[in-house]
């Protein structure tokens, strides 16, 4: 998974332009790191590596829904068209859900793949 062809899908799902994206740029690969950790030691083939470039792209758009500043812009009027954060970050959520019930068959993203190895103080 190539970290071109991830932005390129990014772009696709957010909708952001390319000045944009490259603010976001640290958390694309922050996703392709998590990503290539799931499948660290295994042999993809073309169709699965698409499929994950893909679902590490929608992710990441899910990552950046959630850190992008609501005070900034909470929510957009136009005509009859109305547009908030909330229903982004909705959308974001429902889209990364789907890739992730997808995915299923190469790497798991439940909730019991989380663990404290160890805490220092």
């Amino acid at each position: 998974m190539s970290l071109s062809d991830v932005i390129n899908r990014f772009s696709l799902v957010s909708g952001l332009d390319p000045k944009e994206i490259s603010m976001y740029l640290p958390m694309i690969v922050d996703a392709i790191a998590v990503f290539e950790e799931k499948t660290k030691g295994r042999e993809l083939s073309a169709l699965e590596t698409r499929r994950l470039t893909h679902a590490c792209a929608v992710y990441a758009y899910y990552k950046v829904s959630l850190c992008r500043n609501t005070e900034e812009l909470s929510s957009f009027k136009a005509g009859d068209v109305s547009i908030s954060v909330e229903i982004v970050r909705a959308n974001a959520l429902s889209m990364w859900e789907k890739e992730r019930d997808e995915l299923s068959d190469i790497i798991s993203f439940s909730d019991s793949d989380f663990s404290f190895l160890g805490v220092s103080v």
